[in-house]
C-alpha cells in the first residue's frame, strides 16, 4: 500500500515538473521556426540586394555627369542603407538562430526527460486497479481483524480455563493432604 502511494506521489511529482518543461518547449518550438523563417527571407533579400548593388554599381560607372550621379547616389545610398538594415536583421537573426540552437539542445534535454517521466507515469498502475487493491486490502484487514477479536476472545477462555484447572489442582492437592492427614488422625 505504502509504495503504491510512493508510486503514485512520485508520477505526481513528475507530472508537475514535465507541465513547465512542455510548455517552454512548446514556446521554444513556435520561436524556432519562426525564426529560421525569418532567417531564409532575409538570406534571400540580402542576395537580391546584392545583386542590385551590384547593378546600380554598373549603372553609375556608365553615368558621366554629376547631377545624374548624384542622383543615383542617392538611390544607391538607399538601397545600400536598407542592405545595412537587413546586413543589421540578418546578425540579429544570427545570434537568434544560435539562440535557438542552444534551446535545441535544451528543448532534447527535456524532452529526454519527458520521456523518462512518461515511462514512469505508463508503469504506474491505474487509479482504479489501485482503488480495486485497496478495496481488497480493507476487505482482508477486516477479516483478519475478525480472526484476531475470535482468537483474542479465545486466549481469554484458555488463560480462564487454565488459572480454574490450576485452581482445581491445589484444591485436590489439598484435599489428598486432608485424606491422608485424617487418616493419619486416630479413629
Amino acid at each position: 500500500m505504502y509504495i503504491l502511494s510512493q508510486h503514485q506521489k512520485r508520477g505526481e511529482v513528475a507530472l508537475h515538473k514535465v507541465k513547465h518543461i512542455a510548455d517552454n518547449f512548446y514556446e521554444a518550438e513556435i520561436s524556432h521556426k519562426k525564426a529560421l523563417l525569418e532567417y531564409e527571407s532575409a538570406k534571400s533579400e540580402v542576395e537580391t540586394a546584392e545583386q542590385s548593388l551590384q547593378s546600380a554599381n554598373k549603372v553609375i560607372s556608365e553615368l558621366p555627369p554629376l547631377e545624374e550621379a548624384q542622383s543615383k547616389f542617392e538611390d544607391i545610398k538607399s538601397k545600400w542603407q536598407e542592405i545595412f538594415d537587413k546586413m543589421n536583421k540578418l546578425s540579429k537573426l544570427d545570434k537568434d538562430y544560435s539562440n535557438i540552437i542552444e534551446k535545441q539542445s535544451n528543448l532534447e534535454t527535456i524532452s529526454s526527460e519527458l520521456n523518462k517521466v512518461e515511462v514512469i507515469i505508463a508503469n504506474l498502475p491505474s487509479k482504479e486497479k489501485t482503488k480495486e487493491d485497496l478495496d481488497k486490502l480493507i476487505i482482508s484487514l477486516g477479516k483478519e481483524n475478525e480472526k484476531l477479536s475470535k482468537l483474542t476472545s479465545l486466549q481469554d477462555e484458555y488463560n480462564n480455563i487454565v488459572n480454574k484447572q490450576n485452581k482445581l489442582t491445589f484444591c485436590q492437592d489439598e484435599y489428598n493432604n486432608l485424606i491422608i492427614t485424617m487418616k493419619e488422625l486416630p479413629s
